[in-house]
């Protein structure tokens, strides 16, 4: 956690606990960003562009843990629109009338649904890395041909968390020190690709409880919102590399955006892993050129 962070909760509708880290002192009428992770991630995703970036000065920044990992551990259903929800609920607790966000992956997902749910208290949303379940490829493709044996299975694993019969404790991760040990670890193994690394069930599974991994891939392959309803601003860092999705069916995909703008960074899917300083640069100039800041 930065030294300019604080650690804080709230409540959800369904009376889940919901972790979340904000600023130590809220600058009145600053615009209010928030982070959001991708699949089997948590908001130490953020933790290096927490430490590296500007937008401290003029924005009042939150990075959230969302419904089912870490600060936010829940073994119980969720679909996206319950992050949604939870997301609502942070913006009463907080008393923020408007929020921007910036989403990677599976986080970009529910920073579109929620900026067509939401239209109203959705400043813009900038989408790094977003996931099109119609361009899928490669496992997650898989998992959409699968979902409904997936399902089958997930109710299975639902059933035995509510006997109890599950794991009573997961070690929190700590994300930013796995991108630095993995940047050293690819420069030193160049015949590999990250997403050797990052696509590994096994690892993921040490930090997140199976329910909530299966839903976080039944959430990814689901549909989203159509491009055409999101009516804020959209801006968008995309990976040259295409280990998730087809790189140009995503570029048609995000040219249905009604105002949007596309920064095109040489990466594979995990350019907060791959390419901090050149990520971090681009998303503080999309911030300051959605809010004016």
């Amino acid at each position: 956690m930065s030294s300019m962070e604080v650690t804080r909760s709230f409540f959800a509708q369904d009376g889940t606990q919901i972790g979340y880290f904000g600023p130590q002192t809220t600058k009145t009428n600053a615009p209010s960003v928030l982070l959001l992770h991708g699949m089997a991630s948590n908001a130490t995703r953020w933790s290096e562009f927490i430490a590296h970036t500007q937008l401290h000065q003029t924005c009042n920044i939150y990075r959230m843990d969302l419904r089912g990992r870490q600060n936010s551990l829940f073994l119980g259903r969720y679909k996206r629109t319950d992050w949604l929800q939870d997301i609502n609920d942070f913006l009463k607790h907080e008393a923020i009338s408007s929020l921007l966000f910036i989403g990677h992956s599976m986080g970009a997902q529910i920073a579109q649904d929620f900026a067509c749910t939401y239209a109203d208290k959705c400043q813009g949303i900038i989408l790094i890395d977003p996931v099109f379940p119609s361009n899928l490829h490669g496992q997650l493709k898989l998992v959409q041909r699968l979902k409904w044996p997936a399902w089958a299975v997930l109710q299975i694993i639902l059933l035995f968390n509510t006997l109890g019969l599950h794991r009573k404790h997961y070690s929190h991760r700590d994300l930013y020190q796995l991108d630095v040990d993995t940047r050293a670890y690819l420069a030193a193994n160049p015949h590999l690709s990250i997403s050797d690394l990052y696509m590994s069930p096994s690892a993921d599974l040490k930090h997140i409880p199976l329910s909530s991994y299966l839903q976080d891939l039944l959430s990814v392959v689901a549909s989203i919102c159509p491009q055409e309803n999101v009516l804020c601003p959209v801006r968008v860092l995309l990976s040259s590399g295409a280990s998730v999705s087809n790189y140009e069916d995503n570029l048609s995909s995000i040219e249905l955006f009604p105002d949007h703008n596309v920064d095109i960074i040489e990466a594979d899917h995990w350019l907060l892993t791959e390419r901090p300083e050149q990520a971090r640069l681009v998303l503080e100039a999309r911030v300051r050129e959605i809010t004016n800041t």
